[in-house]
């Protein structure tokens, strides 16, 4: 009976020209071939002001070994110390100075302190005797309730909403709290107009008004990724960082981004580059997880320049995540990357249904999901190249797929979208998307029900 049942569909496809689908069609062009974002720089902040009521502090008189100035000055900021004590380091005052506690601050958002200071330097020496830092709140309670207000953040509004990725799924995980920032967030533009405005350069604006510029970007971004691998840590029973981040500064374009190790390899993002402001919610992953190559506009004369913030030994020079992945053909023209219903659902502006990929990997079509118009089954899709496809479509016969439909050769233009309308009676099949050069499908398996 199934047999004579599939032979009978067969027959009338066969009759009627197929006319159950709808020969695709070219319905527009994303509409962003040539994306001029506008890119911020000099969203890091460098200040240090002389204060002479500091000159009376009493030198620290010390015995034995002294600890790292970093870890003791993160110790004191954390502590929320008024004047912290420093003439037993014997720093000299000068701009590594000013660099090595800018590090400082941005290493850890739970600092509540801007990185402008001041301080006083003996006369003789130079030697730096104490600084006293420029905090975001008065006192050591409203910092506290500051950083629970943070991590409740990064818990609700990243981690999870990421908890549904598998955990050996570390690049999906990255790559959807990545696109959750730029979607929530926004370049503090207006308030940057504002000399006086030093609270966009703080990760805590960012997570109060979801409004900062890049130094409270990164400082942001940098805590997330720590909390999720902490997270990831726990769930795969090990003390060793399946993430590890930090930090790259230009000085000369005074911007600084941030850089991840995953797999044992160091990778730039820049979220503030990304986040175009021509497309609220969007993500352009021009940056998202890139080689030192691909960071040319980054740096003014040499790379050189580049400062990575105290970390030693940073070299982004693999190319893993340049090619091969959806998010380095369409989705890095323009879009918002969710994880849904165990797939990546892939967001652009034009239209509402999302093209689907089942894990992190390009195939040369991306389509949506089934949905109704109509009383019609739609279908839309987008090639990232010029491409030649045979469409067919096969049902399931007790557990077997039978070709019992093909639907001619289409012509695919890059960044056109198509559509394939599919009469309802349609069920209980797969379309398909095939090339004769290749015994590789084109596109993910599309159920039709």
């Amino acid at each position: 009976m199934k047999k004579a049942l599939l032979l009978i569909l067969v027959i009338v496809f066969a009759l009627h020209g197929f006319c159950g689908i709808v020969s695709a069609r070219e319905d527009e062009i994303l509409p962003f071939d040539d994306v001029n974002a506008e890119l911020p720089t000099g969203g890091v902040l460098f200040e240090a002001e002389c204060d002479e009521s500091l000159s009376n502090i009493e030198p620290v008189r010390t015995r034995g070994t002294l600890k790292p100035i970093k870890e003791y000055l993160e110790e004191e900021l954390l502590a929320h110390e008024k004047v912290i004590k420093l003439s037993q380091y014997q720093y000299v005052f000068g701009g590594d100075f000013q660099r090595m506690y800018h590090d400082v601050i941005v290493s850890n958002y739970k600092i509540m302190a801007y990185t402008g200071f001041k301080y006083w330097a003996d006369n003789e020496t130079n030697f730096v005797t104490a600084v006293s830092p420029q905090y975001i709140f008065d006192t050591v309670e409203e910092d506290v309730e500051a950083r629970a207000f943070m991590d409740e953040q990064i818990r609700a509004q990243y981690l999870d909403k990421v908890s549904n990725i598998p955990y050996t799924d570390v690049a999906g995980k990255i790559l959807v709290i990545y696109d959750l920032f730029c979607e929530k967030n926004a370049y503090a533009y207006e308030e940057a107009e504002d000399p006086d405005n030093k609270d966009i350069f703080t990760a805590y604006n960012l997570f109060k008004y979801n409004r900062a510029v890049c130094q409270g970007n990164s400082i942001a971004l940098k805590g997330i990724y720590d909390a999720l691998n902490e997270q990831l840590k726990q769930e795969m029973g090990t003390d060793e960082d399946i993430i590890e981040t930090g930090f790259c500064r230009s000085n000369g374009k005074k911007h600084i981004w941030n850089v991840v190790k995953i797999g044992g390899k160091w990778y730039h993002l820049d979220v503030t580059w990304d986040d175009n402001p021509q497309y609220e919610e969007y993500a352009l992953h021009r940056y998202f997880l890139v080689s030192d190559d691909q960071m040319n506009d980054h740096k003014v004369d040499d790379i050189e320049e580049w400062d990575y913030c105290g970390l030693e030994g940073v070299v982004c020079d693999d190319k893993k995540y340049e090619t091969g992945y959806f998010f380095n053909d369409i989705a890095q023209k323009v879009s918002r990357i969710a994880y849904e219903s165990g797939k990546y659902n892939i967001y652009v502006p034009v239209m509402e249904q999302p093209f689907v990929a089942d894990n992190l990997k390009s195939t040369k079509i991306l389509a949506t999901d089934v949905f109704i118009e109509n009383e019609k089954q739609i279908i839309r899709y987008i090639s990232k190249e010029d491409v030649t496809s045979t469409l067919f479509v096969a049902r399931y016969d007790e557990g077997h797929m039978t070709k019992f439909g093909e639907f001619g050769t289409k012509e695919l233009k890059a960044n056109g979208i198509n559509t394939i309308r599919i009469n309802n009676w349609l069920s209980n099949c797969r379309l398909f998307h095939w090339s004769e050069e290749s015994l590789t499908p084109l596109c993910r398996v599309i159920d039709l029900e």
